[in-house]
């Protein structure tokens, strides 16, 4: 039987399956009973006996399961079966008590909260666990196998891809054939805590609307939707929605052609539920931009926060500044609008514009009198054209008006050679403290430049990249002696090109003014051509910024990576993994997985010191008489703590912050010196009060009276009502030490795995790989922008949309999961960290967490016969199965 019990491993493994236990046992028959090899992987139970030559002679899926029990010895496995009778696997074995402890691990890790209560999984008290990234993957091969899916290695790599660093955007035009598996793709997404953003292009799948409108009802941490391409069918899922059951709040359509049936069906829900963000890039047809003008915006304004027209290149926008009154946020990228024209129009109709966005557009002229919106904040004009003389105007403008905590956008700047003279001599001249964010990349530097930071010291956030270069050094050395000053600096972001970038000189004069940055959070030295050298000075160097959050330096032209190495071991803040140069090192055989187990402990260990995750040691076992497996393969490392700088411009706008946005009263604006006021002076000028954020609640009426009022029970008040939670939230995780490698599959479909002790072979990391990136643009005119950005004061009161996206690292074998708020709010769809002191001896699955018990409120249409049919409780893809029947 030893030979059946190797065979019964083999061919399971070779399936890809995670085997988690075996052992020997006895089947009762009608005369005695008969030897078998009891098999539990991640996907089911087999039994095999002698006879088994090419599979076991029962099987049965954990998905599936309608029973379970276990009386002494005997352990009875009852699995439900579409057409015929259920299977029945009933065994005995003098392992039981650990069989039925692997059962119970494996269905805590693979079931839904509502599917563990069918089965009554509580009353067997078995040591909690929870869904991994493995067992989610598990999850949804077994689903695709259950209902005769063909599920390729090429799908199950790309989902991994997303999961491995919990991108919150799910595109499904990134699975190859995802119309294939979309029923177990839509099975697994409820079960996931980081997926924000759901991405649909039009797929070859009659019903593909109907099931996504079952999809978000299950899933409540989506709340944007994205459609792109032409869709015939899509106005079925505007009807089938109910926008009180979901908790969607951004909409968005891009390079599609919707018609007026389709916008008026969206104006009529968006007037009864919470779509606070309309983006049409490129997708409204000739007929539906008219209808845009004259009914849609009337309509929807009630409700709406933002609209984002982006590359809409026949867009009247006169028509557009009549409708805008109530609107707080506008983006109108490359839609071949003359900017002063545009400003000239707002000012009267748009009182209540807070951000503007309108890059790669062209400015001919600006008027002398010209003035902007009043609550104006946030102005992008990146990628723009300027004819002569109109940046200087409006920067003056700018500069005169602006609010406290403002920024401003102006990269990537198309500016005349013998007009930049000019700017940088204006911005020299300028003096204050009301500039908060500015970005400034892919632009020109010169030493008037440097004056203008000296006389910005308050800068919080600053974007230099493409700016400079190691071929004008001393440039370099004076900007490095103004960054020095920028005591107050949390996020700066000095990523190089092909053309321009630090080298390694220009790197040790930047890292002379690391030292004074004590606040800085965020740093981005990527694409710079420090080679190994700089790599291997950084260590040193930046463990001065004593408040660094996150580190990011990729794509460097590494030529060992012993450097890397060598670098995650010293560093003892939180870094970005680095996966360009894992790639380029993968590609030319030159990284072992030992090396790579190195950059990857010490990366999940720093991001474990900020909160970014908690490393815990294994569950406790609570005292169950039935133990969890030693090692369980589904609690192996799959996460790496990854991160992305972003967009300054929001491409969706979350519930919470949406209710923020709302709440904010006027800005104030302090008094703004003039360059020929004494330092002293300017020192006493009182600011409106203490600055806390860039986004700071603005209509305390009482704090503009009295701005030293900041200890005042009012303001208090205040403060605690808009307290942000830090975005990156806690996550539990796991013991480093408990990884395991099953033997792959084969060739062809091969499940690749992030981490492996399989041995000093070259490691083929499974993140594809990311081409460096040419001359940087941020303007959603080139492309669309994938994630929220405005702000980076994390540790204070800040707007929700995160300048920087952060993307949580979920790791296995977890106690209490966060749901991570993009938002920087605590919504009502997260959860709250245990600590291990706290945790109660029993284990309940939480309702906003991973578990989502399925009330579904059916559309008018036929489905709500079959949901019916289904019963009150129902897994997703068993009613995504039956719809697509039906």
């Amino acid at each position: 039987m030893e030979k059946v019990r190797h065979s019964a491993r083999n061919f399971h493994e070779q399936k890809g399956k995670f085997v988690i236990f075996s052992a020997f046992g006895k089947v009762k028959k009608t005369f005695g009973s008969k030897d078998v090899v009891i098999v539990l992987h991640d996907g089911g139970a087999a039994l095999w006996d002698k006879k088994c030559e090419n599979g076991p002679f029962l099987y049965g899926s954990w998905i599936t399961l309608q029973s379970l029990n276990i009386d002494n010895d005997k352990i009875t496995l009852s699995f439900r079966n579409k057409d015929s009778d259920p299977t029945v696997l009933e065994f005995e074995t003098t392992d039981s008590k650990f069989a039925f402890g692997a059962i119970g691990d494996i269905l805590q890790h693979v079931l839904y909260g509502f599917e563990q209560e069918s089965l009554k999984l509580s009353k067997f008290k078995f040591s909690p666990s929870r869904p991994t990234t493995m067992s989610i993957m598990s999850r949804l091969i077994e689903r695709a196998e259950t209902e005769k899916m063909k599920i390729t290695g090429d799908q199950i790599d790309k989902i991994e891809d997303i999961f491995e660093i919990s991108r919150p955007a799910f595109n499904l035009s990134d699975i190859p054939d995802v119309q294939n598996i979309l029923i177990a793709v839509f099975d697994i997404i409820p079960m996931t805590s980081f997926i924000r953003e759901l991405i649909i292009p039009n797929l070859d799948f009659p019903t593909q609307y109907r099931i996504l409108s079952i999809l978000l009802q299950q899933a409540p941490s989506i709340y944007h939707l994205t459609f792109t391409g032409e869709a015939n069918n899509r106005i079925e899922f505007f009807e089938s929605l109910n926008p009180n059951s979901i908790n969607l709040t951004s909409l968005s359509f891009i390079d599609t052609n919707i018609k007026i049936p389709e916008l008026n069906k969206l104006s009529t829900i968006n007037s009864t539920a919470n779509f606070n963000y309309i983006s049409f890039q490129n997708a409204l047809s000739a007929e539906a931009l008219d209808f845009l003008y004259n009914g849609y915006l009337s309509a929807s304004l009630p409700n709406l926060i933002s609209l984002n027209l982006d590359n809409t290149k026949n867009l009247s926008f006169d028509k557009i500044a009549n409708q805008i009154s109530k609107l707080k946020m506008l983006s109108v990228a490359n839609c071949n609008i003359e900017i002063g024209s545009a400003l000239d129009l707002l000012t009267t109709n748009a009182p209540e514009l807070r951000f503007l966005n309108m890059s790669s557009n062209s400015c001919e002229n600006i008027k002398k009198k010209l003035k902007l919106p009043p609550k104006l904040s946030f102005m992008s004009f990146g990628d723009v054209s300027w004819k002569p003389g109109t940046l200087v105007s409006l920067l003056k403008i700018i500069f005169e008006e602006i609010p406290d905590n403002s920024k401003l956008d102006l990269s990537d700047a198309h500016v005349d050679d013998e007009e930049w003279p000019s700017v940088f001599n204006f911005l020299a001249k300028q003096n204050g403290m009301r500039l908060q964010n500015f970005y400034w990349s892919n632009n020109k530097i010169s030493p008037e430049l440097c004056t203008f930071f000296d006389n910005f010291p308050n800068l919080v956030v600053l974007y230099m990249s493409g700016v400079l270069s190691e071929s004008s050094l001393e440039l370099v050395n004076q900007f490095s002696v103004s960054l020095q000053k920028m005591t107050n600096l949390k996020t700066l972001k000095l990523t190089g090109t092909d053309t321009v970038f630090l080298g390694t000189q220009g790197l040790a004069s930047i890292s002379k003014a690391f030292a004074s940055l004590t606040n800085l959070e965020y740093l981005d030295l990527s694409g710079n051509k420090i080679r190994d050298e700089g790599f291997s000075t950084l260590s040193n160097t930046l463990s001065k910024c004593t408040n660094m959050k996150t580190f990011v330096c990729d794509n460097n032209d590494l030529e060992n990576p012993e450097s890397l190495v060598n670098f995650c071991k010293l560093y003892p803040y939180p870094y970005s993994f680095p996966l360009n140069d894992i790639n380029k090192f993968e590609s030319i055989k030159k990284i072992h997985n030992s090396q790579v187990n190195e950059v990857c402990k010490s990366n999940r260990t720093n991001a474990s010191r900020m909160n970014f995750l908690s490393l815990l040691q294994s569950d406790a076992d609570i005292n169950s008489k039935y133990p969890k497996p030693a090692k369980n393969p589904l609690d192996s490392p799959s996460n790496v703590y990854y991160y992305e700088f972003c967009s300054p411009f929001p491409n969706s706008i979350s519930k919470e912050f949406g209710e923020y946005i709302n709440s904010l009263g006027n800005p104030t604006k302090t008094p703004y010196p003039n360059k020929q006021d004494s330092e002293e002076n300017f020192v006493h000028q009182k600011p409106r009060r203490k600055i806390v954020s860039d986004t700071e609640d603005d209509d305390d009426d009482e704090a503009e009276k009295n701005p030293e009022s900041d200890s005042s029970e009012t303001q208090s008040s205040k403060k605690q009502e808009f307290k942000l939670r830090s975005n990156w939230g806690k996550s539990i995780t796991f013991d480093d030490s408990d990884t395991f490698v099953p033997k792959p599959r084969p060739e062809g479909e091969k499940r690749r795995r992030l981490y492996s002790d399989a041995g000093d072979k070259p490691f083929k990391c499974p993140i594809p790989k990311i081409p460096r990136p040419a001359k940087e643009s941020v303007h959603a005119s080139k492309k669309r922008t994938k994630h929220p950005d405005i702000s980076d004061d994390s540790d204070s009161i800040q707007s929700p949309e995160k300048e920087d996206q952060m993307i949580n690292v979920v790791k296995p074998k977890v106690k209490q999961v966060i749901v991570p708020s993009l938002d920087g709010f605590s919504s009502s769809n997260e959860s709250t960290v245990t600590s291990e002191d706290e945790e109660d001896e029993t284990f309940e699955p939480k309702e906003a967490d991973w578990s989502f018990p399925l009330r579904y409120v059916p559309p008018p249409q036929d489905t709500e016969k079959i949901v019916r049919n289904l019963g009150d409780k129902y897994s997703l893809g068993s009613l995504l199965t039956a719809v697509k029947r039906s």
